[in-house]
């Protein structure tokens, strides 16, 4: 591969792509094999707890990983294609602006911070999907307002993430099946991470002050989540 090939190969949203692909494997083995095996397919309560959705239980017994796991997973068929449609639309130009290795962090880390909030202060019920992870990239982008005032390509982009950010909280006070408090947990991690990770060739934007504050109040909120959720 030449010089411009690998330049050309290094622009596209390589992160993006990659969690496309896992998410729709595992969606595609729920839906396929799931029914085989006499588990159900992805809107199974048995299939989802056994891939690793969130279940508060099963924290407790020591699956730590159901933090990480219900981000690549999805309930039904809408629920995946809405998710995707907008990790695929608007994954793209966080990626863009964040680059593939900290997009991944913000995009990652985001999400099980969702998943800590839904954990601690959820319900109970069964969840599983990327919409942790999606309001992180949205708060992730919106948060550039602070460090771009004089950009008004990105003053503009994160007025709109903002909306959409509230739009949808909005939404999910009148919708009692969605794990709200996920989306929320994921929204904070999004933003405070984005601080954390700062965009490349741009960090001189962020004081330093800022961001070891932003990397305290991410694992202050996770570890007060953690210890609220299996202890009390």
């Amino acid at each position: 591969m030449n010089y411009y090939k690998k330049q050309r190969l290094l622009k596209e949203p390589l992160a993006v792509y990659a969690i496309l692909a896992v998410t729709t494997l595992v969606f595609l083995y729920m839906e396929v094999i799931g029914p085989l095996t006499g588990w159900g397919n992805s809107q199974s309560g048995m299939m989802l707890i056994r891939m690793g959705a969130m279940w508060a239980p099963l924290v407790r017994a020591g699956q730590w990983w159901r933090f990480i796991t219900p981000i690549f997973l999805h309930i039904g068929w809408t629920h995946f294609l809405m998710n995707m449609f907008t990790l695929y639309f608007m994954g793209r130009l966080m990626e863009e602006a964040y680059g593939h290795v900290r997009f991944l962090i913000v995009y990652l880390l985001s999400g099980i911070l969702g998943n800590i909030l839904s954990f601690s202060l959820s319900s109970g019920s069964v969840s599983a999907g990327a919409s942790t992870s999606l309001f992180g990239m949205f708060a992730g982008f919106a948060v550039l307002k602070l460090f771009f005032p004089e950009n008004k390509y990105i003053q503009l982009l994160s007025r709109q993430y903002m909306m959409l950010i509230g739009i949808n909280l909005a939404m999910n006070l009148f919708m009692p099946s969605v794990d709200m408090m996920g989306h929320v947990g994921g929204a904070i991690g999004g933003a405070l991470i984005g601080i954390v990770v700062a965009i490349p060739g741009n960090t001189h934007r962020y004081k330093l002050h800022q961001r070891v504050a932003a990397g305290i109040c991410f694992v202050g909120i996770a570890f007060i989540c953690l210890y609220f959720g299996y202890f009390f």
